[in-house]
């Protein structure tokens, strides 16, 4: 039994450096890498409101390929330009192509993120974006089946504060499976193409 972990202590490095050595070969290797490893167990039902109030499952995402963003409407910089990002890539495609693309932000900030802030925002990224929220219970457990990380930062004297979070893109499958993770600063061709190949 010492054998064996001595050895797989030995591997750590080793899977270390080769997951380093494929993220500078390329993003495409490394995404493989972490779809690799996560793919069972990436996403899954949730109950949210939508950026209508409307109460909505997973359910509404079957059909399409779905991009997810999760961060939040106060965030100064990642959120609005990875959200530009994606919409512009989704625009890019072929009309018959962005019918079938559905674009969601999903807020990790609830207490400020209410359903008429939501509204305003993701219209301003894009016609088809539907905006989730939910109560804290709601978003922990959507972060949750989505592995995503998020902490709201200490607020200052007028009650302000930031929210680190993670900064991924998941592609979804019209089934519902985990299918590609984008990294952030994706630019917006490389994105249309991660997507369109998706499609087929």
């Amino acid at each position: 039994m010492r054998k064996v972990r001595l050895i797989l202590y030995g591997l750590i490095p080793v899977v270390a450096l080769l997951g380093l050595a494929a993220w500078w070969l390329g993003p495409d290797r490394a995404v493989r890498i972490v779809e690799d490893a996560t793919a069972v167990s990436v996403g899954g039902p949730f109950e949210m409101l939508d950026h209508r109030g409307q109460a909505v499952t997973e359910q509404v995402l079957l059909g399409y390929h779905t991009l997810i963003y999760f961060g939040y409407t106060g965030c100064p910089d990642v959120c609005p330009t990875e959200l530009n990002t994606m919409a512009q890539a989704i625009d890019t495609l072929p009309p018959k192509q962005v019918a079938r693309v559905q674009p969601v932000f999903v807020t990790v900030d609830p207490e400020r993120d209410t359903v008429a802030v939501l509204g305003a925002y993701v219209a301003a990224f894009h016609p088809r974006m539907i905006g989730l929220t939910g109560t804290a219970e709601q978003i922990a457990a959507m972060k949750k089946a989505y592995r995503v990380y998020s902490r709201s930062l200490e607020k200052d004297d007028d009650g302000a504060y930031l929210v680190d979070h993670s900064t991924f893109i998941f592609l979804i499958g019209p089934d519902g499976r985990f299918l590609e993770l984008l990294r952030p600063q994706l630019s917006i061709e490389e994105m249309a193409d991660r997507v369109r190949r998706r499609l087929g």
